[in-house]
């Protein structure tokens, strides 16, 4: 897994390139992060500002054609209070029963997850989200 902790930025250098089309963007991503945590009511003793802090850099994805392959995902299963590890986003199959995500995690093991089952967050791109 990838440790996001160490890595370099230099986040003026970033906001400075930036127009203002895509922070407006980010900062809407960060809106629908709120309302869909607070939608999902995940009880008092987690605090949503736990959740926010932790999707920093992800969007909420609504519908599957919002979905990129090859990027990474985390989600929430419906009715239930804990953030998933997270995996890459390697496929999408629709079957009989609805649709699947097909993910790459820890140790190249490959998850299958029910779309309609969760509330899904995907990593966004500062540029070309």
């Amino acid at each position: 897994m990838v440790d996001h902790t160490n890595v370099d930025l230099d986040v003026n250098a970033l906001l400075a390139t930036a127009t203002v089309e895509e922070l407006q963007d980010i900062q809407e991503y960060e809106r629908q992060i709120i309302v869909t945590l607070t939608n999902l009511q995940l009880g008092e003793e987690i605090p949503i500002e736990k959740f926010v802090l932790k999707l920093a850099g992800y969007r909420v994805i609504h519908h599957l054609y919002q979905l990129r392959r090859g990027r990474f995902i985390r989600w929430i299963r419906r009715g239930e209070s804990t953030l998933k590890s997270g995996g890459i986003l390697t496929d999408i199959k629709y079957t009989d029963k609805g649709v699947n995500l097909v993910l790459k995690i820890f140790r190249n093991r490959i998850l299958q997850i029910r779309f309609d089952d969760c509330v899904f967050f995907q990593q966004y791109n500062l540029f070309g989200c």
